[in-house]
């Protein structure tokens, strides 16, 4: 399968059902199937991952495309301008204090009777400032979650974990690239 400009080896009990089903394809999501098996032998990083997916810990991973030269700090830019229509308020208040090492904001519905959900976003920032990624996460849903959008090696990268995993954000993120990055083909191998 080809993601953006790169070959990856991934197995079809891996691929959600409802994906397009042509090797080159503008994304692609992974979830974990009770059915699944890889080709090639168990590593580590496999099984650290099949445990983590196995106990709900992760929930699945979207891989793209990226669009052009799509640059996640604007894209943060233009998501803490939001604001409310009614009030012109700021949708997103920065937190005093940051949470494991990520400069928290939270969104709070406008009322009661709004359709929107309290939302958290973190953000990652280089030491010059730059979006290195983000995490979106709703606590306050039946099932919490929080879904980490990032660029890897010219991959665009929505991987979703339970709420309760936020915590592990770095580390599952280097796991999740990791695993990925397993089943990429490299020029050698074609």
């Amino acid at each position: 399968m080809i993601i953006g400009e790169r070959m990856f080896s991934i197995p079809k009990n891996y691929i959600d059902a409802n994906r397009r089903k042509d090797i080159h394809t503008n994304g692609v999501i992974l979830r974990r199937r009770w059915d699944f098996q890889f080709a090639k032998p168990d590593t580590d990083i496999r099984d650290q991952v099949e445990l983590k997916m196995q106990q709900r810990a992760f929930r699945g991973v979207l891989l793209k495309k990226p669009k052009g030269k799509t640059d996640i700090s604007l894209l943060m830019q233009r998501t803490l301008a939001e604001t409310y229509a009614h009030s012109q308020e700021p949708r997103y208040t920065k937190q005093q204090e940051d949470r494991y090492g990520l400069v928290a904001y939270t969104a709070f519905p406008y009322s009661d009777q709004s359709a929107m959900l309290e939302e958290e976003l973190f953000i990652e920032y280089s030491e010059n400032g730059r979006v290195l990624s983000y995490i979106r996460c709703r606590p306050k849903v039946p099932f919490p979650g929080c879904t980490q959008s990032f660029f890897n090696n010219d991959v665009y990268y929505d991987f979703s974990f339970n709420y309760k995993e936020l915590k592990n954000w770095k580390e599952n993120r280097e796991l999740i690239i990791d695993f990925i990055e397993e089943m990429a083909i490299s020029d050698s191998e074609n």
